[in-house]
């Protein structure tokens, strides 16, 4: 039988962005996180941290027990710098709720979330940068509004 459940990512910080060599105006960034890349989720555009920011966004995807029990199951994030002529990417990272999660949750829901450091990779697929990140799995009932067909 499948189960429904609400995976709550929350983006909380990264550290190790370069800042631009232009001192006129200080680094701003945002980032995307999703489990399906036809729904992304963006956070807000953090205007203080520069190289640091701090976004403390939370998400809810709605996920299944199939879903969960796959050994490929994870998140991906991509970084992005606010800049005046476009956007650019700073890096991305996928991680497996497998490893993230602790172990023997993937069936039930969790109270305490659990909380990672992961790295971020550049374009070039060098490791540069650090993404704080929060997950728990709630059980579907326990959040009444993601009966909403947007999430998945």
């Amino acid at each position: 039988m499948v189960k429904n459940y609400v995976l709550e990512i929350t983006l909380i910080s990264a550290q190790g962005h370069k800042e631009p060599s232009s001192k006129l105006r200080r680094m701003q960034t945002y980032a995307f996180a999703w489990i399906d890349p036809s729904v992304k989720l963006r956070t807000c555009v953090d205007r203080v941290g520069g190289g640091n920011p701090t976004w403390n966004d939370k998400f809810l995807f709605k996920i299944s027990s199939e879903f969960l029990s796959s050994q490929t199951c994870g998140v991906s994030v991509e970084i992005f710098a606010v800049g005046v002529l476009g956007d650019t990417l700073l890096g991305s990272v996928r991680f497996l709720l497998s490893n993230f999660l602790p172990p023997g949750s993937a069936f039930k829901a969790v109270k305490t979330p659990s909380f990672d450091a992961v790295q971020v990779r550049r374009r070039s697929g060098r490791f540069h940068r650090v993404l704080n990140i929060g997950a728990t799995v709630l059980g579907g009932a326990n959040v009444p509004a993601m009966n909403s067909s947007r999430h998945q």
